[in-house]
C-alpha cells in the first residue's frame, strides 16, 4: 500500500501530470477577450512594467498604440476572476514593412504558475483568428532560442522558422545587449 501511495505521489510531481491537472482545472476557467484602453494599467502590471525605473517597459508605447487604434492591432488578455493570467499584442507597422512585414505577435506571456494549462495556445489561436479578421496574409513572431516550450507550441500551431534580414540585424544587436538569441517564425494565413 505504501508503494502505491509513493508512486501516486511521484506521478503528481510529474510536470506532465501537473499540466494535465491544470488543463482540466484552471485553464478551462480562463476568459479570453480583446483588451480595452482601461486595461492598460492591469496589462502593464502583468508584464511588470511598473517595476522598471520609469514605470514603462519596451512594449508600453506599442500597447498604448494598439489599445487606442484598432487599425494598428489589438491586445488580447486571458483572465481568471479579475486577474490577467495571459496576454499578447497583435500589431502591424504601416510604413515600416522593411523591418516588420505584415502582422506580428509580441509579448506572448502566461503567468508562470499557469504555464502548460493551454492558456498560451488559446491566446495565440485567438490572435490568429483576429489576424484573419484584420486581413493579414501572415503573422510573425520572435521567440528566444532557449524557450523550448514556446518553440514547440508555435511549431505545433503551424509557425515555421523564417528569415527577415532587417529584423534579424536588430535581433542580433539586442542579443549582444541581453545575451538572449531569438528566432523569427511566421505562419501564413489560410482563408476558407
Amino acid at each position: 500500500m505504501k508503494k502505491v501511495a509513493a508512486n501516486a505521489l511521484m506521478e503528481l510531481r510529474s510536470p506532465k501530470t501537473f499540466r494535465r491537472i491544470l488543463r482540466g482545472g484552471i485553464g478551462k476557467y480562463a476568459v479570453y477577450r480583446i483588451a480595452a484602453p482601461e486595461d492598460l494599467l492591469m496589462i502593464s502590471r502583468f508584464y511588470q512594467y511598473h517595476k522598471r525605473p520609469n514605470g514603462r517597459g519596451p512594449m508600453t508605447r506599442l500597447l498604448d498604440d494598439v489599445l487606442s487604434s484598432n487599425e494598428r492591432g489589438c491586445a488580447l488578455v486571458a483572465s481568471v476572476g479579475d486577474r490577467i493570467v495571459g496576454s499578447a499584442i497583435l500589431a502591424r507597422f504601416p510604413g515600416n514593412e522593411e523591418f516588420f512585414p505584415d502582422w506580428w505577435l509580441f509579448g506572448i506571456a502566461v503567468h508562470i504558475l499557469l504555464r502548460g494549462a493551454g492558456i498560451g495556445e488559446s491566446i495565440v489561436g485567438i490572435a490568429l483568428h483576429q489576424a484573419v479578421l484584420l486581413g493579414a496574409k501572415s503573422v510573425y513572431l520572435s521567440v528566444s532560442v532557449g524557450n523550448k516550450a514556446a518553440l514547440g507550441l508555435y511549431e505545433k500551431m503551424g509557425f515555421k522558422e523564417v528569415s527577415t534580414p532587417n529584423f534579424e540585424i536588430m535581433l542580433k544587436g539586442m542579443a549582444k545587449e541581453s545575451g538572449h538569441q531569438s528566432k523569427i517564425f511566421c505562419r501564413k494565413i489560410v482563408r476558407v
